[in-house]
C-alpha cells in the first residue's frame, strides 16, 4: 500500500516542462497543454477511490486514521489542480477558448464537428441524458447551424451555434466556454466505448439525418420560400386557408378542378393541427414534398415557382364558382 501511495504522489508531483520554440500547431498545442494536469487528477482520483477501499479493511483506529488522511491529501490535490486549469482558462481570450473547445470536440480531427462527436459534450453538459437522446439533440444543434449543408460545423459555424446558446441563456462567450472546457475536463458524465462504437456506425445515417434537416431550416429561411407564402396567404393572416390554397396552385399549375383536388389532398396531409390552415412551417413542408415528387430540390424550382405565382393570371369569375363548389364539398 505504501509503494502505491508513494507511486500516486511521485506521478502527481511530476509536470512535463513546456517546449521552447515555435510550433507549427499552435492550437493543438493549447488543446493539450492542460493533458499533464488531466493526468494528475485522474491519478489522484485513482488513489482516492483505493484509499477509500483501504478504510474498510483497516483493523485499528489509528490505520484508519493514516488512509482517511492520504484520502483526503489526494482530494486536496484534485481540486487545487482543477482550480489551476480554471485560473488558466480566465486568463484566455475568447478566440484562445474557441480554438481549444473546437479541437477538443473535433475528435477526428477533420476540421469539422459532426453530430456523432457532439454527443459526447451534451452528455457532459446533461447529466442522465441517454446517447439516443444526446443524437437526437446534437442532430437538431448541427442542422440549425449548417450553413453549408455539409452535415458538420466549421469553427464559424460552431461560434454561431455557442453564440446562439450564450444568448438562450443570458451569459458571456467568455463564461460560456469556461463552463464548457469545465465539464469536458472535469466531468465523469459522456459516452462509454459502446456508444462511441454505436456512433462510428451509424455516422453515415446521422450524417444523412443532419443534412435533410439542414435543408428544411435553410429553406425556412429562405426569402423565396417566404415570397411563395405571401402570395397564398392573399389575405394576410399568417395561415393559408383552402380557397388561399387553391387559388395559388391554379396560378402554378392553370387548371382549377385539379388545384381544387390538390389544395384538399395537401391540407389532409399537412394540416397537422387539423384547423384547415396551414401556417409557415406547414406549407414548407408542403412544397418540399412537391419537389422531392418531381426529383428536384427546392433552390432548382424555386426562381420558377416564385416567378409563375407572380406573372400567371388570376382565376376568372367561372373558375371561382367552381372552388365556391369545391369549398363546400371540402
Amino acid at each position: 500500500q505504501a509503494r502505491l501511495i508513494l507511486f500516486y504522489y511521485l506521478l502527481l508531483a511530476y509536470t512535463p516542462s513546456e517546449t521552447s520554440g515555435k510550433t507549427q500547431n499552435n492550437e493543438a498545442m493549447s488543446s493539450k497543454k492542460f493533458q499533464p494536469a488531466i493526468d494528475k487528477i485522474d491519478a489522484a482520483d485513482g488513489a482516492n477511490r483505493i484509499q477509500k477501499e483501504k478504510e474498510a479493511e483497516v483493523a485499528t483506529v489509528s490505520n484508519y486514521l493514516d488512509v482517511a488522511k492520504s484520502s483526503l491529501k489526494m482530494q486536496l490535490l484534485m481540486l487545487e489542480t482543477q482550480m489551476n486549469i480554471l485560473e488558466t482558462l480566465e486568463k484566455q481570450t475568447d478566440q484562445e477558448k474557441l480554438d481549444m473547445l473546437f479541437l477538443l470536440l473535433d475528435r477526428d480531427d477533420s476540421g469539422s464537428i459532426d453530430a456523432v462527436e457532439l454527443t459526447n459534450f451534451m452528455r457532459k453538459m446533461n447529466e442522465g441524458m441517454t446517447y439516443a437522446g444526446s443524437i437526437d439533440m446534437a442532430i437538431d444543434y448541427v442542422a440549425a447551424n449548417d450553413m453549408d449543408l455539409s452535415g458538420a460545423l466549421g469553427k464559424d459555424e460552431f461560434k454561431t451555434y455557442l453564440d446562439l446558446v450564450c444568448n438562450e441563456v443570458g451569459s458571456t462567450f467568455h463564461e460560456m466556454c469556461e463552463l464548457i472546457l469545465m465539464n469536458i475536463y472535469f466531468s465523469k458524465n459522456g459516452n462509454n466505448k459502446e456508444d462511441e462504437a454505436a456512433g462510428k456506425l451509424a455516422a453515415k445515417q446521422i450524417k444523412e439525418r443532419v443534412q435533410t434537416k439542414a435543408g428544411y431550416y435553410a429553406t425556412l429561411q429562405d426569402g423565396r420560400m417566404r415570397a411563395l407564402f405571401n402570395d397564398f396567404d392573399t389575405n394576410n393572416t399568417g395561415k393559408v386557408d383552402y380557397q388561399e390554397a387553391a387559388i395559388g396552385l391554379y396560378k402554378l399549375i392553370g387548371d382549377m378542378k385539379e388545384s381544387a383536388l390538390e389544395a384538399f389532398d395537401l391540407l389532409l396531409m399537412y394540416d397537422k393541427n387539423d384547423d384547415q390552415l396551414m401556417d409557415y412551417t406547414e406549407f414548407v413542408r408542403l412544397m418540399l414534398h412537391a419537389c422531392a415528387l418531381k426529383e428536384k430540390t427546392w433552390s432548382e424550382i424555386a426562381d420558377a415557382l416564385v416567378h409563375a405565382i407572380k406573372t400567371n393570371p388570376d382565376p376568372s369569375e367561372d373558375d371561382l364558382a367552381k372552388l365556391g363548389i369545391a369549398e363546400e364539398n371540402y
